[in-house]
């Protein structure tokens, strides 16, 4: 089964009808990668622009982050680009935007969790948490959770 992800604008006349008008479609495909399933869905609104973020899975490479945007309200859709293709992306976790425009998401690194954030356009910026397993991603304003088991068992939330 291959997941895909779609974007719709719902519009809703008077009478209470409703129209569904899909305004974005994602790829399987993005730069050299080609990706079985995609998932964890984040969208964004930043004043007229929509960011759209998710995790695109690979069997062979692991977990990808994708991002792409509309500067037009949704009519059309900027070409998707791979921000993290490090393959130690954990995906389970997904993708979090805070209301500045940065993206946050996790990696794992030498049995250690890693935080990551990157505005669009930059590169990513990432440090080491308390942790060897992660269980949820959130976000709050401008605050980063995440839900970190550490090494003897004990989960936290840490804030950043």
């Amino acid at each position: 089964n291959t997941r895909h992800i779609e974007v719709y604008e719902i519009n809703v006349a008077t009478d209470g009808r409703q129209t569904w008008t899909q305004r974005f479609a994602n790829q399987t495909s993005v730069g050299d990668g080609t990706f079985e399933r995609m998932e964890h869905p984040e969208l964004l609104a930043l004043g007229g622009e929509l960011w759209l973020a998710f995790v695109a899975h690979d069997e062979d490479d692991g977990a990808t982050v994708v991002t792409t945007a509309s500067l037009d309200g949704g009519s059309t859709w900027l070409d998707e680009a791979a921000l993290d293709t490090t393959g130690l992306v954990l995906g389970h976790a997904g993708v979090a935007w805070l209301d500045d425009g940065r993206l946050a998401w996790t990696r794992l690194i030498d049995e250690q969790v890693h935080l990551c954030m990157a505005a669009p356009g930059d590169d990513p910026s990432c440090g080491a948490l308390d942790g060897v397993a992660v269980g949820d991603l959130d976000t709050d304003v401008d605050t980063v959770l995440v839900s970190v088991r550490d090494a003897a068992g004990v989960w936290a939330v840490h804030e950043q």
